[in-house]
């Protein structure tokens, strides 16, 4: 254990918690993963959320921050359904919204879309915009390139829904997991 690790599990140790590596729960692992990860794509949205309404700056420092959580919330949202290494999981959308409503898949679409043809390669897409601006006089035309990003606040609120949803999905399959542990060694399991 390193000294950042173990600096991070010490209020846990102080609680009385003695073990951080029980093969018992080591399954457990994947679900504290992926809402650790949910987490903080809900964080990164409300940051573009609290930055896009707190200030009227459009400086270039302001836009590339706001930029820089748009980014994040999607990579962050879009691991959890990418494929995953040994002792981590990646959910399936069958599973994840086989009940849930049709606005939520939507909404999920949309981003890994965005992961897709935005975040992660440079396809075309209505978010991304690159323009040249010209002046022409008889004598020489001034030309200046002017790089766009339209982040879509409008959609924010599905965003958030859909990640509250697959919370829901990944916390119900943690608690099941940690009630089958708990039924193999004969004790209740809290959470």
């Amino acid at each position: 254990m390193d000294i950042h690790e173990a600096t991070a599990l010490m209020p846990l140790r102080s609680e009385g918690y003695k073990s951080f590596d029980d093969i018992r729960f080591v399954r457990l692992r994947k679900w504290t993963f992926l809402r650790a990860q949910l987490n903080e794509a809900k964080i990164f949205i409300n940051l573009i959320d609290r930055k896009t309404t707190d200030t009227k700056d459009k400086t270039t420092n302001s836009v590339l921050t706001q930029q820089a959580f748009f980014r994040s919330f999607i990579v962050v949202y879009a691991k959890c359904f990418t494929s995953a290494a040994k002792g981590r999981a990646a959910l399936d959308n069958k599973n994840v919204f086989k009940q849930a409503d049709e606005s939520i898949e939507k909404a999920h679409n949309r981003i890994m879309e965005l992961r897709h043809k935005f975040v992660a390669h440079s396809d075309i897409s209505n978010i991304e915009i690159a323009k040249i601006a010209h002046k022409e006089t008889k004598n020489d035309v001034k030309l200046k390139g002017v790089y766009l990003i339209r982040i879509p606040l409008d959609e924010l609120g599905s965003f958030m829904s859909t990640i509250e949803h697959v919370l829901t999905f990944v916390t119900e399959k943690y608690k099941s997991d940690a009630d089958n542990i708990g039924k193999v060694i004969n004790k209740n399991i809290e959470i």
